[in-house]
């Protein structure tokens, strides 16, 4: 046996490359892509959503600016979501690499369609109205689910992409790992704290607009319950009302 076969048979023992499991540029570009939207847009617009919102469900928002960040980051994300799609089927063509091969991919495509199913809800947006109608009660209720569905979906198939990378010994992996890990821990702990903000009313709706909310609405049945609020004394707001229990 020559020094050759030798070399050969020790690369075949050794197995496969990094690179013949596609970690190369492509694939580290759809990672990049898909942790942007998914860990940090898609996110951040369901915040947006939930904490910047001052309007109620039954009447007309004040301020769309909360609304146009909102959209801003969710066309973003998707814009984050179609480049990765992108980079990771021009890897697997030139690769010849099978596609919905592995848990990761499968979550993945999840992710990529309930995105995709969310921004199309958004460009069917019912108007608000007094009372809501049905179309818009189903609408917040689907929107909500697909936002909670593309935010676990996204944490799960970026969790095992990172793990994939691990696994086939990408040298970035290891502190990938640690940086999301850490990503995750920040995020519980600006989550809790603004849900305890929101609970306890620091994130509520300024009660001082609500009568020339109602009236932009413009149609006759707010017009008594306007009259019904000027009648009646300005009732105290919930956090005035824990101050006193203290």
């Amino acid at each position: 046996m020559n020094s050759s076969e030798s070399e050969s048979l020790g690369n075949i023992s050794k197995g496969p490359s990094p690179a013949h499991h596609g970690f190369d540029n492509t694939t580290l570009l759809h990672a990049y892509l898909s942790v942007l939207a998914f860990v940090v847009l898609f996110p951040l617009a369901g915040a947006t959503a939930r904490y910047a919102d001052k309007s109620r469900d039954t009447i007309v928002s004040p301020s769309k600016t909360w609304l146009r960040v909102h959209r801003g980051l969710a066309w973003a994300g998707l814009g984050c979501v179609v480049g990765g799609l992108v980079f990771m089927e021009w890897h697997k063509i030139e690769g010849g690499h099978p596609h919905l091969h592995s848990s990761h991919a499968l979550w993945g495509a999840a992710a990529y369609v309930l995105a995709s199913f969310q921004i199309a809800l958004s460009v069917l947006r019912p108007a608000r109205s007094v009372p809501p109608t049905l179309k818009r009660r189903l609408w917040k209720l689907l929107h909500v689910l697909a936002a909670v569905s593309i935010f676990i979906t996204g944490l799960v198939a970026t969790w095992l992409g990172v793990e994939k990378g691990i696994s086939h010994g990408a040298s970035y992996s290891q502190e990938v790992m640690g940086l999301y890990q850490a990503v995750l821990v920040v995020g519980a702990i600006l989550f809790a704290a603004l849900e305890f903000a929101r609970y306890e009313g620091y994130l509520s709706n300024a009660p001082w607009d609500e009568k020339a909310r109602l009236r932009a609405v413009g149609d006759s049945s707010t017009d008594e319950a306007v009259r019904r609020m000027e009648s009646q004394p300005d009732l105290p707001s919930e956090v005035e009302l824990r101050e006193r229990g203290k």
